[in-house]
């Protein structure tokens, strides 16, 4: 008995050695949602991107406005307070026609989309406007987010961000999936 009592002892002693390993493994496999790495791809881009020195926002801050609409306004408010790629802090705020000067990037869907906006936001000086709304580039966005077979990839309109005075670097351009 006593032996089959320190068989059962040393079962359970590597069961409970190995149980970390397994919660290891099993939070590895878990796979970050479609809208949070869009929300990561959204922040690096800050690093990609050379902005005139007049462009909205105050210099301590980076100012990211997100449309009410976006399927990314949660994972894009938990950036909320980070530190941006070039060690300004990220302020994230609702989007709202009124306050669009003050947005360095703008995170656009759904009727943001359409022409009144979109003529607001035409040819404004140092916004980088994005989304994920299929219809985007079209409507004169410049960096479209899509999912495609798992991965994330993302489209650049150039051309529209010239017009605002940003330079995407060529780096970033290299990786998009087009560029116009």
């Amino acid at each position: 008995m006593p032996s089959m009592l320190l068989r059962v002892s040393w079962y359970l002693l590597l069961l409970l050695a190995c149980a970390p390993a397994w919660h290891r493994q099993a939070w590895a496999q878990q796979s970050v949602s479609e809208h949070d790495m869009k929300a990561a791809y959204i922040l690096n881009f800050i690093q990609f991107v050379e902005w005139p020195t007049d462009s909205p926002g105050g210099a301590k801050d980076w100012s990211l406005c997100v449309s009410a609409f976006s399927p990314l306004v949660r994972p894009l408010h938990a950036l909320h307070g980070k530190e941006a790629p070039n060690g300004q802090q990220v302020r994230v705020r609702l989007f709202d026609p009124g306050n669009a000067q003050e947005c360095r990037m703008l995170v656009l869907q759904g009727t943001d989309l359409e022409r009144p906006t979109q003529q607001l936001l035409h040819g404004r000086r140092g916004v980088l406007t994005l989304s994920d709304d299929p219809t985007a580039l079209r409507a004169g966005v410049m960096i479209g987010l899509v999912e495609q077979g798992g991965r994330i990839v993302f489209d650049v309109d150039n051309t529209a961000a010239n017009r605002a005075g940003l330079t995407i670097s060529s780096r970033l351009l290299r990786l998009a999936r087009t560029v116009r």
